[in-house]
């Protein structure tokens, strides 16, 4: 209840821009590491296999906010039975696209536009449908795109642009 409460609550100051987001450029490898230390106990519990691709490519983004995204993708990939786990990245000149790829089961047609809605879960998942509702408000804050589809899997995908800075703004 606790967690429920605190995600209402993440999600109510994210969507009424009352976040102050301390943006830094820093490596997009870095932020993944992290939302897999943090999933640590969950990963060796499920015995998935989980692979990375090393980059080394850059971007503005607040760190502790966007493992929480990231994190939330993973643990709803890990909590519906998939064996493997690949993240891969994709760069361009203008943007950078983060795949998240399960070999669990493929999400139900109906059910995926829906999926990123607050408080939608289909009637095999778990949960209250809050993880991915905030996922996609935090990614979207850092001016980035998530979507989802099927392919012998679920693989979720994450598109970041690529800005050139010569000074730190604050956003919110």
């Amino acid at each position: 209840m606790k967690y429920l409460v605190n995600s209402l609550l993440k999600l109510a100051k994210l969507q009424g821009s009352q976040v102050d987001f301390d943006f830094q450029y820093l490596p997009i490898y870095e932020v993944f590491q992290l939302s897999l230390q943090s999933l640590h106990s969950l990963i060796q519990q499920t015995s998935t296999s989980i692979t990375i691709e090393k980059t080394e490519v850059c971007l503005y983004y607040d760190e502790s906010w966007l493992q929480e995204a990231i994190s939330n993708i993973i643990k709803n990939s890990l909590e519906h039975g998939c064996s493997k786990v690949e993240i891969t990245f994709q760069f361009h000149q203008q943007y950078i696209k983060c795949f998240i790829y399960n070999n669990g089961e493929e999400i139900n047609e109906k059910d995926l536009p829906h999926i990123f809605e607050r408080f939608y879960h289909s009637a095999k998942q778990q949960g209250v449908g809050i993880g991915l509702a905030l996922s996609k408000e935090i990614i979207e804050k850092h001016h980035g795109l998530v979507t989802a589809y099927n392919h012998d899997g679920v693989i979720f995908e994450i598109t970041f642009p690529l800005f050139q800075m010569n000074d730190k703004y604050k956003v919110s």
